[in-house]
């Protein structure tokens, strides 16, 4: 008896292991006209890939068998799950956790477009953004981190002592948080996979480390009045007491924040300045988006730590006991300055959602035109055809540059000169900072505002942490897929870096594959067909490129609002490029279509070899159980002979 196997590999967000198999076999005994009964099978199967220390790494392969439209032939489907790998988080906090991570994983997405894109190389561009990506990991992530669990520490000095009245047993305190925090990051860093987890780790390590060394300084009184640079974190240093020597420690990690901020910012404006020769030069479609990117993770996270850390503030200030009080003096000298940056996050955020809005509206008015164009050449496609990375958004994003710039000269003036009334040069500078400084007081006076803003996306957060997490979890897909072991290119002769969480996609696709034909019997099988969606089509073209030659039957690769060359081949060029080699072990690459899919819609350049069919407007989802694509289906004879 033939056999026709047929493989799904479903796209992004939080999908179900079995459904996407079972929307497509239902959709199927409709538009068969199947009245056949259909056996389910699940199998658990191996991912070498993922086995540590003999414990096989396991994950679901649901099949379903039916006899088909062909007369003595089975079809059997087989489903590559993979949405487990990065699966989504579960309440309020992970949620939170998880956005924050989403938006240091966008780093990936800036490496990647720099390091594999085929555009004219930028040297200066190449050294700045993997070290504003190191930045983030290694300084900017745990430092907020760090801080924050620093600040709620303090809540303890009302429950067992007080600070200044046992300053011995507060100092014993401090050092074991420090050497806590040091091991922590030590062990953790030499588990972690990822090259943003290692970062991190090792940068908490260093800092639980810094910590007990200033635990040994305050509590052996050593003196620190030589110190001129701790005079503007620590204030007056004689005869300190514990609480004085608290809140120094607590005002230098703040200045390291806010000055490594500053050099984060200053890095986006080389970045900017870097990029101005050309910028015109096919704006609406560039392969460069590493400055909007780098823009993107600068206002996010700024505006999203920001609001935690007032938030955070808030709560420590208004804590009811009366023994607290240290711990809100050293709040309030040490953070509620850090919070006032939250102003320019926020006004960010809403212009880009005005523009995002704006984007969304005009991409609905010209949906029918886009579904009319044959090509992705027409301006109306360049300018609306995209959603994600759209080029109003990127534009959106490098004027905000401007912003924080200004922002931040302002606060290293600041910091250099001091406060306006003090100032005792004059001249055009000085003028241009008395200017500068009066309008970043009048522009911070929306702190209010910008307040109410972030307490409604946290009450958002709060009572809508499953829907939000569902939507951060498709960009969470792309930045997993992304996701890398150390800074280096791993698409480098040599590298020792790997696309890691991609590997272990791919061997599951692979082992599938594999299996199945034996299962099967790779005599029996007269047809192979791969159905793939999305992220999916993705996995199944880099995977078949490797695996195609080596199958019974020459494969048909079916792919369906597919990224692959629109997103993937237009800003990771090198990454996904095929061959004429590749495209002769399939027997067809067809490419389902829709004009108005704000994800992927023609495959074509790279050499991928595939032919496009353009089917109704109707975004980016349910492919598997539209009838119109089911009749290109049929019109293709994908199932029937």
């Amino acid at each position: 008896m033939k056999k026709h196997v047929v493989f799904m590999v479903h796209g992004l967000g939080e999908q179900v292991p079995g459904d996407t198999v079972d929307e497509f076999v239902g959709a199927a005994c409709k538009e068969l006209e199947l009245t056949v009964p259909v056996t389910n099978n699940t199998l658990n199967l191996v991912n070498a890939d993922e086995t540590k220390e003999h414990i096989l790494g396991l994950f679901p392969s649901h099949q379903r068998r039916m006899n088909g439209p062909n007369e003595g032939e089975v079809l059997v489907f087989a489903e590559v799950h993979w949405a487990d790998i990065s699966p989504a988080p579960s309440g309020v906090v992970a949620t939170a956790l998880d956005l924050l991570r989403l938006v240091l994983g966008m780093g990936y997405i800036a490496l990647d477009n720099v390091q594999n894109n085929v555009v004219r190389e930028n040297a200066w561009v190449q050294a700045l953004v993997p070290w504003f990506v190191w930045l983030f990991y290694a300084v900017i992530a745990p430092l907020n981190l760090f801080l924050l669990i620093g600040a709620f520490a303090l809540l303890i000095d009302p429950y067992p002592f007080k600070f200044n009245t046992y300053p011995g047993w507060t100092y014993a305190l401090f050092a074991s948080f420090g050497v806590g925090f040091a091991y922590f990051g030590y062990s953790r860093a030499k588990l972690s996979r990822s090259y943003m987890d290692k970062m991190i780790m090792r940068a908490l390590s260093v800092l639980g480390t810094i910590t007990v060394v200033f635990a040994a300084l305050f509590a052996t009184g050593v003196p620190l009045d030589g110190l001129e640079w701790l005079s503007a974190a620590c204030g007056p240093v004689n005869d300190r007491q514990t609480t004085a020597n608290l809140g120094c420690f607590t005002g230098l990690g703040v200045r390291a924040l806010q000055f490594s901020w500053l050099v984060a910012v200053s890095f986006v404006i080389l970045l900017m300045l870097c990029s101005l020769k050309g910028f015109r030069k096919n704006l609406w479609d560039k392969r460069s988006i590493y400055l909007a990117i780098c823009s993107a993770m600068l206002i996010l996270w700024m505006t999203i730590t920001v609001a935690i850390w007032a938030m955070a503030v808030k709560f420590i200030q208004n804590v009811p006991i009366a023994g607290v009080v240290p711990a809100k003096d050293i709040v309030e000298n040490g953070f509620v300055e850090a919070t006032q940056t939250i102003v320019y996050g926020v006004f960010s955020l809403l212009v880009i959602a005005v523009v995002a809005f704006g984007v969304a509206k005009k991409r609905g008015s010209v949906r029918d035109e886009l579904s009319k164009h044959e090509t992705e050449s027409s301006d109306i496609d360049k300018k609306y055809g995209r959603v994600i990375l759209n080029p109003w958004l990127n534009l959106a994003l490098l004027i905000w540059i401007i912003a924080f710039a200004f922002s931040s000269f302002t606060a290293l003036a600041e910091f250099a000169l001091g406060k306006p009334e003090k100032l005792q040069i004059t001249g055009f500078f000085a003028d241009l900072y008395r200017t500068a400084y009066a309008w970043d007081a009048y522009f911070k006076t929306g702190g209010t505002v910008a307040f109410f803003v972030t307490t409604a996306i946290g009450v958002l957060i709060l009572n809508f942490s499953s829907v939000i997490a569902s939507g951060v979890g498709v960009a969470r897909d792309v930045t997993t897929y992304l996701t890398r072991t150390h800074r280096a290119n791993p698409m480098q002769k040599g590298s020792n870096s790997a696309y890691f969480y991609a590997d272990e996609i791919q061997a599951r696709f692979k082992e599938v594959v594999a299996h199945m034909l034996d299962q099967e019997g790779r005599a029996r099988i007269s047809r192979i067909t791969f159905m793939t969606h999305s992220q999916g089509t993705v996995i199944a073209a880099v995977g078949l490129k490797e695996i195609a030659k080596d199958m019974p039957v020459k494969p048909t690769l079916v792919t369906m609002g597919s990224p692959l060359t629109q997103i993937y081949g237009h800003y990771f060029e090198k990454n996904y490029q095929f061959s004429p080699e590749s495209n002769a072990a399939l027997k067809n690459w067809y490419n389902i279509y829709r004009g108005d899919d704000f994800v992927g819609t023609r495959v074509q350049g790279h050499k991928v070899g595939a032919q496009n069919y353009k089917v109704r407007p109707k975004g980016h989802s349910h492919y598997w159980s539209d009838q119109i694509v089911w009749d290109q289906f049929k019109k293709l004879k994908i199932f029937l002979d």
